[in-house]
């Protein structure tokens, strides 16, 4: 009995040292201290539908599509071991609405978490025509949040159940392809549209309902923003100030806007289609004291106030960060003063019309490089100093009677159009000239050269009497015309092009056209209007020695061209040489060469 009691009592000696040895050895690997206070997995079934939510740091989302209804679902979790939650999501049914859990460990520290819902796009094949109320209500049934597609909107007339608000439109985030807002449409706002972010283009024209354009979040137009209106328009204010692209263009017309947000606008680059209107900004006609775009960089062809719209109140435009546009035109805004574009270095065109208090023209265009300018009816412009810019082409209209430009020794093209003369300091050189005036009388001194036209032109009901440039030498083209105007050039002495000379019928001599000096004519063109009186070219010409083509038309009693005899002997082809309907009839060059003198009068 003693041995099998003994072999018993080791038995249950050595167990029990077992049980507690494997006790001790998973105590160490897997110690619980209740400390944990995480949701593990979170989601909401409702109607046969699960979602599961994401769970990042403390937010729990759930997304569902637009439109769903999460009231009453039922919520399935799991916590950390023996965690517990507050409020339970048993007792939960809003969950459409924010919520806040909070998760106790087993030792009693917490953790609160954020419940949110995220509603995804709910799209829409297909072309929504609205042009009820009731169509534009029926809208909203359909939970759609982007339309693939386009929206026109009250562009046929229902005067049963016109549209008056787009409140059924609340949930579109995005149309790709266009918004049409008819004539039709009676609202005073776009209300409905708030949450608009992206789409193709947005046109409305001819409304006289709309007072307020305002799309709070819209962020891209992929096509272009057209607002065209008639005079009776009531838009006086214009707010999209998240929009921060507009691919193709920026059209308003809004004579009654005096309010114009698009402070987030960086770019209207174009589409690169080669539409008139591709990539330009065009503001026609506003009650605007500033016009103001804070942040826009890029206009890919063209910036204007349009001509023919009148901006009345307008005395500054601010383009701070402009740095790309290839045309600036301004027009119309007679208390404009100011005009910053501090950043823009290169510009193909400036152009600024019918701005009366506008003097600053050398602070405006100083900070960019310009192959072209023009100046009309700013009465208050009194200088344009080009000494250090290379412009190509200038044109100045009705400015100060006084006005002086001052420039390089060589200078592009110049037109100028006035009650005075044309001013000019260090210029000696033009591209070409042209002179338009309501005077009588002409006399620009000073210019030696110009390389290309010359050409002088009087204001309606005006008879231009006579041009005189006395100190010209060199010019590429000058016509003369039947009107019988002195023409005074002493000096010149070479025409790089052409010269025409048109006499008329009734002409008796050729005194009142002075080219004395003359030497070299490129092609020489003469037209007499059948004139029977001049016999004779030597005192209009005397020095004449070189042409490479003369076409004497039209003079039916000059017979002597001796003139051109050395001139004609130099030449060797038919077609530089062209006589007809003078006194002998044709004269070939043949015929010049065959002639001793040159001289076919009958007598001879």
């Amino acid at each position: 009995m003693r041995k099998v009691n003994y072999w018993k009592t080791l038995l249950v000696v050595l167990c029990t040292g077992c049980i507690f040895a494997a006790c001790g050895d998973d105590d160490d690997e897997n110690p619980f201290t209740g400390v944990d206070n995480n949701f593990l997995s979170f989601s909401l079934e409702s109607n046969e539908n699960v979602w599961k939510a994401t769970i990042i740091d403390n937010e729990i989302t759930v997304t569902v599509p637009e439109g769903t209804s999460l009231d009453g679902a039922q919520a399935s979790y799991t916590l950390s071991e023996q965690a517990t939650v507050n409020p339970n999501p048993s007792s939960v049914t809003a969950w459409g609405e924010e919520q806040q859990f909070t998760v106790t460990s087993y030792n009693g520290t917490t953790r609160t978490y954020k419940y949110t819902v995220r509603y995804s796009a709910v799209s829409e094949i297909g072309t929504f025509i609205l042009n009820s109320q009731a169509d534009v209500d029926a809208l909203a049934d359909h939970h759609v949040t982007v339309i693939e597609g386009s929206l026109s909107i009250a562009t046929v007339e229902n005067t049963e159940d016109p549209v008056i608000n787009l409140n059924g439109l609340a949930k579109i985030t995005e149309v790709m392809d266009d918004i049409t807002i008819g004539q039709y449409y009676k609202g005073e706002n776009l209300a409905g549209l708030a949450k608009l972010e992206k789409v193709g283009s947005i046109s409305m024209r001819n409304n006289s309902s709309l007072t307020e354009f305002a799309l709070p979040n819209l962020l891209s137009i992929r096509g272009e923003l057209f607002i065209a209106n008639p005079a009776e328009n009531n838009i006086t204010s214009i707010k999209c100030p998240q929009l921060t692209t507009i691919l193709k263009q920026c059209y308003i017309q809004a004579p009654n806007l005096k309010s114009l947000n698009l402070n987030s606008l960086e770019s209207i680059p174009g589409k690169g289609d080669n539409s008139d209107g591709d990539g330009t900004f065009s503001l026609y006609g506003s009650q605007l004291v500033s016009l103001d775009l804070p942040v826009l960089k890029q206009v890919g062809k063209k910036f204007t106030l349009s001509l023919g719209t009148k901006h009345p109140e307008l005395t500054q435009i601010n383009l701070p960060e402009l740095i790309s546009c290839k045309e600036v035109s301004i027009g119309y805004a007679d208390k404009l003063e100011t005009i910053s574009l501090p950043k823009l270095s290169t510009l193909s065109s400036f152009s600024i019309t019918s701005c009366a208090k506008f003097s600053k023209l050398n602070e405006t265009i100083a900070p960019f490089n310009l192959e072209k300018l023009s100046v009309s009816h700013c009465r208050s412009v009194t200088e344009l100093d080009a000494s250090q810019k290379d412009i190509n082409s200038i044109s100045i209209t009705y400015v100060d009677n006084n006005f002086v430009l001052k420039g390089k020794e060589e200078m592009g093209s110049y037109a100028f159009t006035g009650y005075q003369l044309p001013k000019t300091e260090g210029i000696s050189t033009f591209a070409s000239l042209t002179v338009t005036t309501p005077l009588t009388n002409v006399e620009i001194s000073g210019i030696k050269q110009v390389t290309g036209e010359l050409s002088f032109q009087a204001t309606a009901n005006v008879t231009l009497e006579s041009v005189s440039m006395p100190d010209l030498e060199t010019v590429g083209k000058f016509a003369t015309g039947n009107d019988n105007k002195r023409c005074n050039f002493p000096k010149l002495t070479r025409v790089t092009e052409r010269l025409y000379i048109n006499i008329e019928k009734t002409v008796t001599d050729l005194s009142y056209l002075n080219f004395k000096s003359l030497e070299s004519v490129e092609f020489l063109e003469m037209y007499g209007s059948r004139n029977t009186n001049i016999t004779s070219l030597e005192d209009l010409l005397p020095k004449l020695k070189s042409s490479n083509r003369i076409s004497i038309r039209l003079f039916t009693a000059l017979y002597d061209f001796s003139l051109f005899k050395d001139i004609a002997d130099a030449m060797t082809e038919d077609a530089q040489w062209y006589v007809r309907t003078c006194g002998p009839g044709t004269v070939t060059l043949q015929q010049m060469k065959e002639s001793a003198t040159g001289d076919f009068t009958p007598a001879n």
